[in-house]
């Protein structure tokens, strides 16, 4: 198909963005959310986020025919199968008319993640302090690998030499963003794809604001360049609530010809005649017309990392015989996979515990491999020993978890009650 002008189809009545499904449909997208806490589940399947698209988005999927289905551990975007043709016109014309600016006229669906479990931060590799209405985490499939993982921006996976590195968390900002700006400065607002974004701007000599109201929720980054020195930005998260989301997701339908991305990312594959023109002023002249085709099936994922976490676990006596700190002896905590240091402690009740801390964080998982054992003595009333040896410990819980000692907020601490 060839590029048409810019113009938006109609809406067709029979596309519903949640509800009964016909037979004309087709899968367009189909995201699943995994998660290496659920270790128990088929695939680390994830049920802990809900999915909603942005008014934007479901205004855009009922003008393209498509539809939406949340499948609780992900969701499935489907087109009507007899409109595929039109949708690829109108991606095609957006990139058309987009031609000779960076990534502009990109056609996406966007998408608000939002925890339905409380506990989800606590066993996410996420800081422990992250407060949605304030930050949030962005992903989007232009960063799709070829094997369909999506990497949340900034996260990356655990290796033999190091941790898994957190995603990185933006500010949420509301519809007016004020950035200061020196007198003689450039400032410019992009979209999570480099694109040029306009909208209504008020400039002092000390300040520029952006009014964002109207724009599509997502990912932004204002960008200050002064008269003289070193460029600086600012990239924030758009978006609403209550309930406050977790996560912008955005899924581009077609990369322009020669843009990055795996190719296997996008259900619709856009193509140039010609050598694509330069960016920038001199490309309006020559241009090729952009072809799209498609649309085929993608499958995404988005995975998250579960939380490593110090645990401690607390030994305590069920009676004070042998008075505070003094029931037990030769006490130790065995196993592979960590070693405990032992000391004193005593409970907020005034209960006398051994406390046992794990040598380095330990992850929490539903199903978890690791298996600690107990062993040591007991002393009774009249000097008897008697032994103690419990094979295997429970293992760290999903919560609470506790901000680390130390002070990373990425790194928590897990407390395991023991009575003997």
């Amino acid at each position: 198909m060839t590029a048409t002008p810019q113009t938006a189809p109609s809406a067709p009545p029979s596309a519903p963005v949640n509800g009964v499904i016909g037979g004309q449909y087709q899968p367009l997208f189909q995201v699943a959310f995994t998660h290496s806490y659920y270790n128990a589940a088929p695939g680390e399947a994830c049920p802990d986020l809900a999915v909603t698209p942005t008014p934007d988005c479901a205004k855009l999927m009922r003008m393209l025919g498509m539809a939406f289905k949340d499948r609780g551990t992900g969701f499935t975007i489907l087109i009507d199968q007899t409109l595929g043709a039109r949708a690829g016109a109108y991606i095609a014309g957006r990139l058309q008319a987009g031609v000779g600016q960076a990534n502009s006229g990109l056609t996406r669906l966007s998408f608000l993640l939002t925890p339905t479990r409380s506990g989800f931060i606590g066993v996410t590799n996420l800081p422990i302090t992250l407060n949605p209405s304030l930050q949030n985490l962005h992903a989007s499939n232009l960063d799709a690998a070829s094997d369909g993982v999506i990497t949340l921006d900034g996260a990356k996976p655990a290796t033999a030499s190091e941790p898994a590195a957190p995603p990185t968390l933006f500010p949420v900002r509301g519809a007016t963003v004020t950035i200061p700006a020196p007198e003689g400065a450039k400032v410019t607002l992009t979209d999570f794809t480099g694109a040029a974004v306009v909208c209504p701007v008020t400039r002092t000599s000390a300040a520029t604001t952006f009014r964002l109201t109207g724009a599509a929720y997502g990912l932004y980054t204002v960008t200050t360049t002064p008269a003289s020195g070193a460029p600086t930005s600012l990239s924030f998260v758009y978006t609403s609530g209550p309930p406050a989301p977790l996560a912008v997701l955005d899924l581009v339908l077609a990369q322009a010809p020669g843009g990055p991305g795996a190719a296997s990312a996008f259900p619709f594959s856009a193509t140039a005649a010609g050598p694509a023109p330069s960016v920038g002023p001199s490309a309006s002249g020559g241009v090729p017309p952009i072809t799209v085709t498609g649309p085929n099936p993608v499958f995404l994922s988005l995975p998250f990392t579960a939380r490593e976490t110090f645990w401690e676990y607390y030994v305590v006596a069920q009676d004070r015989v042998g008075g505070r700190g003094g029931a037990f002896s030769d006490l130790k905590i065995t196993g592979k996979g960590a070693t405990f240091t032992r000391a004193a402690d005593v409970l907020p009740n005034g209960d006398p515990a051994t406390r046992f801390t794990s040598g380095k964080p330990l992850p929490l998982q539903q199903n978890s491999k690791l298996t600690f054992a107990l062993s040591g003595q007991r002393r009774g009333a009249d000097g008897a020993r008697d032994p103690i040896s419990i094979a295997r410990l429970p293992t760290a819980p999903p919560a609470p978890v506790w901000p680390a000692p130390a002070g990373d907020v990425t790194t928590g601490t897990s407390e395991i009650y023991v009575y003997v």
